[in-house]
């Protein structure tokens, strides 16, 4: 029988502090070169108006009727508020130990809530799935797909929603990004789903599963229970349940 003294349990603490220290400093420098790197390399990549071109169709009537509307959304945001974004301190990439971009969701970012506000006026009286569905077709046909190499110059670099916003594109994760932070700005049950390669969405509406694909640039509706599919089985993630490491790899970057 093994039995643990007061120093064994000093040390094996001591181990398992001193492994997450090492594990969360190799994770800082494999971040990409830096954030003002990826900032001078798209800097001349955003699009030159405010607005945000989207199409969507309208519910409730006899599908042989239906029709593509075309609307847009109206949204300012400053240069230097997207370059102070560009540059704060976060994890921009992932790693062995947390390769999730959900500590970027943001329902609270004061250009998401517009949005979000916008979005929720044109769908008034829409059911929760009708809503859903529109604010699908916004972030599908608003934001333009731009892989990370050609936008930022390098091979990953994940972006807030106020910079995906400004920029009017972004890959997978980042559109996924501003897709589940309008999901969470309206009160909807988001999941982040990752795939080999691959990023995407999915909603939790009473307890069916939708999948919820953003980087479609034409409009195109979720799939119910449709979670596993041509991109295989996803670990689904939520806001709950960030490991203790992937916290701890979150805290280092932020000091990198």
């Amino acid at each position: 029988m093994t039995y643990f003294t007061k120093g064994n349990v000093i040390f094996l603490i001591c181990t398992i502090a001193a492994t997450l220290i090492v594990i969360g400093a190799i994770g800082c420098f494999v971040q990409p070169k830096t954030s003002y790197d990826a900032l001078a390399n798209c800097e001349n990549s955003a699009k030159s108006d405010d607005f945000y071109y989207f199409s969507y169709y309208e519910p409730n009537i006899p599908l042989e009727s239906y029709m593509i509307h075309y609307t847009q959304i109206e949204l300012n945001i400053p240069k230097n508020v997207f370059e102070d974004s560009m540059k704060q301190k976060t994890a921009r990439v992932g790693g062995t130990w947390y390769d999730t971009p959900i500590h970027l969701i943001d329902p609270d970012n004061p250009y998401v809530q517009q949005i979000a506000s916008q979005l929720k006026e044109l769908s008034e009286g829409w059911t929760d799935i009708d809503r859903a569905t529109l604010i699908l077709n916004f972030v599908q046909t608003a934001i333009s797909y731009q892989s990370d190499p050609v936008l930022f110059g390098m091979d990953e670099f994940w972006t807030t929603p106020t910079e995906t916003l400004y920029l009017h594109r972004g890959d997978c994760e980042d559109q996924a990004i501003l897709l589940c932070s309008l999901y969470a700005a309206l009160g909807y049950n988001w999941l982040m789903l990752t795939y080999p390669g691959h990023i995407s969405v999915g909603l939790d509406l009473n307890g069916t599963l939708y999948y919820c694909e953003p980087t479609y640039e034409t409009i195109h509706d979720m799939v119910k229970d449709g979670l596993e599919n041509s991109n295989g089985i996803p670990v689904i993630h939520t806001d709950k349940n960030v490991s203790i490491v992937g916290n701890w790899y979150l805290l280092l970057a932020s000091y990198r």
